[in-house]
């Protein structure tokens, strides 16, 4: 049986030792995708003419978050962790995305803050995304 997302939390580490911060007011974490390359090895003799492949590198993508914004928030700002400051110094962070089953199964990764957007719409809410993207292995446990 499937079980709702609801409670999945993404945390940025900071610090030594590293401790886990939840980024503040996420409304969405986007799917942790990736992917392995084909290597085409077709040749003249390959039999019956059909296609041979190895498989090349695992590329990894990028998770998209939406969040409400909140510009005070040190999850958010340009200290330590926040999403801005890591955009700005391009610091290569560890995030976690945990998920809010019994063992809190949690899924990790190294990665850099790629985009973060803002948008305040005047009949809205000020609305948060950023963009991190995955660097190296992925590890789920």
């Amino acid at each position: 049986m499937g079980q709702s997302a609801f409670g999945t939390l993404f945390q940025v580490g900071s610090g030594s030792p590293e401790v886990f911060v939840s980024v503040a007011e996420v409304q969405k974490i986007g799917e942790i995708s990736l992917e392995s390359d084909e290597i085409d090895l077709t040749h003249h003799e390959s039999a019956e003419a059909f296609e041979e492949v190895v498989m090349g590198i695992i590329k990894t993508g990028v998770v998209p978050l939406t969040f409400n914004f909140i510009p005070s928030n040190v999850t958010h700002d340009e200290s330590g962790a926040g999403l801005l400051n890591l955009l700005k110094t391009q610091e290569q962070t560890n995030f976690q995305m945990v998920f809010p089953d019994t063992a809190a199964t949690t899924f990790s990764f190294a990665g850099f803050v790629k985009k973060v957007s803002v948008d305040a719409p005047h009949d809205g809410k000020i609305a948060g995304t950023a963009d991190i993207k995955i660097t190296g292995p992925v590890t789920l446990a």
